[in-house]
Formats: structure tokens, C-alpha cells, sequence
């Protein structure tokens, strides 16, 4: 009797069950930005449509020569204020990081930003997926 229920419950559930979209592999992006001293924001990208990106990670490169003095200070990464990576010094010796991927990313135009001080380059790694109906 409760195999015949399970049976039951799994076959409706297919019937009725619908996905609004499958992903199917696309590609994996890695972009490298040098950042420009004077803004914060790094550059613009845009997904394409019938396409959604899965930010996997981010990394920046820093010159901190900030750290021995006992002034708190965060420096960071982040797409559209969504934070990708982030590191807090708090004195001499504490060191706080933040790491929050995954992202996922619809169709669209989104902000890469930086936060911080002396912030030289930035990486960011991403899968691409296409939308399939």
C-alpha cells in the first residue's frame, strides 16, 4: 500500500510539476579589471539575455600600508552592492575576511565596485548557464 501511494504521489507530482526554465552549462568567464584610482566603480558588465551568471568567486589585490597603525579599515569587492569579498583590519595583527559568492545574476547590466583603499586589480570568476525552456 505505501509503494503504491509513493507511485501515486511521484507520478502526480511529475504531471503537475513544472520548472519555469533548465540551465545548461554555457561557459566560465574570468574577468580582470585594473582599477582606476579614482572611482569606486570598476567597470560594467552586462549578461546577455536567455543567459544567468553564477559569480563563484573574487579576489582584489591590495597595497595596505595602513595595517600597522590601529585605525579600522575595510577594503572590498562587490557587484551591484551584493558583496563578493571583502577584508576587515582592525589593528595590528586582527584581519577579518568576508567571502560571499554565490551570486546569481539575471539578465541585465550590474556594477563591479571596490570599497577601500589602494585596491589595484580585481578578478572574478563566473559560470555561465543559458536558459533553456
Amino acid at each position: 500500500m505505501k509503494k503504491i501511494f509513493l507511485l501515486l504521489t511521484l507520478t502526480i507530482s511529475f504531471l503537475y510539476g513544472n520548472a519555469q526554465n533548465n540551465m545548461q552549462f554555457n561557459n566560465a568567464i574570468h574577468l580582470k579589471y585594473n582599477v582606476a584610482s579614482a572611482t569606486n566603480i570598476v567597470a560594467s558588465v552586462t549578461v546577455p539575455a536567455n543567459k544567468v551568471w553564477k559569480v563563484e568567486s573574487g579576489s582584489f589585490n591590495c597595497s595596505l600600508p595602513f595595517i600597522t597603525t590601529q585605525v579600522p579599515t575595510q577594503v572590498g569587492l562587490s557587484i551591484d552592492g551584493q558583496l563578493i569579498e571583502s577584508i576587515f583590519y582592525a589593528g595590528y595583527n586582527s584581519i577579518a575576511v568576508n567571502h560571499s559568492p554565490p551570486i546569481w545574476l539575471p539578465a541585465g547590466t550590474y556594477d563591479i565596485q571596490v570599497f577601500g583603499a589602494n585596491i589595484s586589480s580585481v578578478a572574478i570568476s563566473i559560470l555561465e548557464f543559458n536558459l533553456v525552456p
